[in-house]
């Protein structure tokens, strides 16, 4: 059974999840009042709603109760802003609680107040920010973006100094990374970070370290991964911020899942498991995911007892919680303890059952697939229908009437036509400057290696021929002296020769490396490395996916780039060990770089070699984060998109 790769791994919010959809169905029309309140009642409905968050994770149903009482007060005292607002986290709480239609109905009763607010415009972006959680709970990630996008909208224009930016900006980390997009959620890790630091938030900046070490963690880099897990908890346990322990002991215990290193994995699954014994609303990432992946590692340990009661108990806490999604996952791992146990009648059932949960999946999919096209289509007719009654009222009215419409519709259409045409020839004026760019850039580094080449064979042929020659004509004239100290004068010129000599052949490899007319990218990479790793300085090499690139100038590019990653290591790093990984499969190519040396200050990581593999990779349209902290080792990360770059 491989690794399990929860579909729910949870990209966190101030711990703030919906676990079911948001609607549009049963809204209640409401009528707003419009009138006059008094600012002690509104600042009475935003104290209500503080102490309800504040209860929200480990007392429900208190903080239920002091929402609701929030909206009484806004609508007994004619806030309606504050209707809005407390209505808008009684769905949160409601859909915590697993009311799926009550959460429902609360958002849609919330949306009139909040598009129509007043005095706290700034109501909406709440609204949006937990529509987007339920979409994205959901897995309906491309709402979830654009929810996400108009909150982070709304708190720029209303609240820009706000720290809920930067838990937007966490959410995203999330939806991107679920949209294959991995080289953005990186980027808004990094603005979330960035954000984190700037306000002094520490939660924050410990959350999108969190959610950096996940994205890395998807794309199949553990070793990344757990380089930011463990920065962040540091972060965590500094600001003696024991709220989101479990969720790094969670994210931790599936890396070392991924790495093979159960007992480790186990001793994570269970501090995950006893922070969350009494939090009911913990149910799906305190209980059951963590008994799924524990059920796993004990498989793998033989403990096949333990395997079969935690995952039993997971089972039943998602049967009786209705939190199914992942459900699919325990019983792959019952399947297999019971396969191990020789009980193959029940190892049947659960293998059946398991079956049947993997094609509703798939139907399931294929069913929200289809409808959300009828959806469309029956948006469409309707559009139709309406455009139709326009057009029969317009024919009724006068001729002046008529033929300005016809005459508006005509400019209107002309207009379009022009306005497409002209976006048209932008952007394919845009796509010739970036080809001729790319061409351009191409050409120059040809025009470079052959300049590299022409230099490496000066070098080669001509000054060390020289150095040979010297060399020959001293060791005769060594044999003849009749001096007695000449012969050793002379073997130390023989030797700094020698030492030239070998200089000489170093920098000519360097600057044109035949290797690569030899042997594959991987195979020159592979050797580069091992030519560099010593006993006090080991350099190894992963490299996963086709060995050669379709494109043999870009092939060059990506040797130079791994080869100035490794000369900065060796040169400055002071590292005892380097780990180089390169991913290449027909889309994208990452490349990634870690050592346990020096490290160094962010604000210093502008020298003439990080300057230059960043030039490198903008010359390609890829992606490059270069992070380092002192005493903590330096991780390099580069994305190359082939497609575009094919383009």
């Amino acid at each position: 059974m491989p690794v399990l790769r929860f579909k729910n791994i949870r990209l966190y919010l101030c711990n703030l999840l919906l676990l079911l959809a948001f609607g549009t169905a049963a809204q209640e029309r409401t009528v707003l009042s419009y009138s006059f309140y008094n600012p002690k009642d509104s600042s009475r409905v935003f104290d209500l709603v503080k102490q309800g968050l504040a209860l929200i994770d480990e007392k429900p149903e208190q903080a239920l109760t002091l929402f609701r009482k929030a909206e009484q007060l806004g609508r007994t005292s004619g806030f309606d802003d504050g209707v809005g607002y407390a209505l808008s986290f009684t769905g949160l709480t409601e859909g915590k609680l697993g009311h799926p239609e009550k959460s429902k109905a609360s958002y849609a009763a919330a949306l009139p107040y909040c598009l129509q607010a007043r005095a706290c415009k700034f109501v909406i972006a709440f609204l949006y920010m937990n529509m987007g959680l339920t979409f994205k709970e959901q897995g309906d990630y491309n709402h979830a973006n654009e929810y996400f996008h108009k909150a982070l909208a709304s708190f720029q224009r209303y609240l820009p100094e706000h720290k809920s930016i930067i838990a937007v900006y966490i959410n995203l980390i999330g939806i991107q990374a679920r949209m294959g997009s991995a080289a953005r959620a990186l980027d808004y890790a990094d603005q979330a970070a960035q954000l984190a630091r700037k306000h002094g938030q520490q939660h924050y900046l410990a959350l999108a370290l969190l959610n950096k070490g996940n994205t890395l963690y998807t794309i199949k880099l553990p070793d990344s991964a757990l380089y930011y897990y463990r920065a962040g908890l540091e972060v965590a346990t500094a600001a003696q911020d024991s709220s989101i322990y479990s969720s790094f002991y969670l994210s931790m215990g599936n890396a070392a899942l991924e790495k093979q290193q159960d007992s480790e994995a186990i001793h994570y699954f269970e501090k995950v498991i006893a922070l969350n014994q009494d939090k009911p609303s913990a149910a799906l990432f305190g209980y059951i995911l963590p008994r799924y992946s524990l059920g796993l590692a004990y498989k793998r340990q033989k403990a096949y007892k333990k395997a079969e009661q935690v995952l039993l108990e997971g089972l039943a806490k998602a049967e009786q919680t209705g939190l199914t999604e992942n459900e699919h996952d325990g019983r792959g791992v019952l399947t297999d303890v019971y396969r191990e146990m020789g009980r193959y009648k029940e190892a049947l059932e659960q293998g059946t059952l398991y079956q049947k949960l993997r094609d509703s999946a798939g139907e399931e999919k294929k069913v929200q697939a289809i409808n959300e096209l009828e959806i469309r289509y029956h948006t469409a007719q309707k559009d139709k229908e309406i455009i139709q009654k326009q057009v029969m009222i317009a024919r009724q009215e006068k001729t002046i009437s008529r033929n300005n419409i016809i005459i508006g519709s005509t400019a209107g259409g002309l207009l379009l036509l022009v306005g497409g045409g002209l976006a048209f020839y932008r952007n394919k004026r845009k796509m010739e400057r970036r080809n001729a760019e790319i061409s351009r850039l191409k050409a120059a580094a040809a025009g470079e290696e052959k300049e590299r080449a022409r230099i490496s064979r000066e070098l080669h042929d001509g000054l060390g021929g020289m150095l040979t020659g010297i060399k020959m004509n001293l060791r005769t004239l060594q044999k003849q002296a009749a001096q007695p100290d000449l012969p050793q004068k002379l073997e130390e010129i023989m030797r700094q020769l020698q030492g030239m000599g070998d200089e000489i052949r170093k920098t000519a490899h360097n600057l044109m490396p035949d290797i690569l007319q030899e042997h594959n990218l991987q195979q020159a990479l592979q050797l580069y490395c091992n030519q560099l790793s010593t006993d006090r300085q080991q350099v190894s090499l992963q490299f996963h996916g086709t060995p050669d690139l379709a494109d043999k100038s870009l092939e060059l590019v990506v040797y130079r780039i791994v080869q100035e990653l490794v000369q900065n290591i060796v040169k400055h790093a002071q590292a005892s060990l380097a780990e180089i990984q390169v991913i290449h499969n027909k889309e994208t190519l990452c490349i990634s770089a870690e050592d346990n040396g020096i490290g160094f200050e962010q604000e210093q990581g502008n020298g003439l070699g990080l300057q230059n593999i960043r030039s490198r990779v903008q010359a390609l349209n890829g992606y490059c984060s270069i992070t380092s902290a002192p005493g903590k080792g330096t991780t390099a990360f580069i994305e190359i998109d082939l497609k575009n770059d094919r383009n």
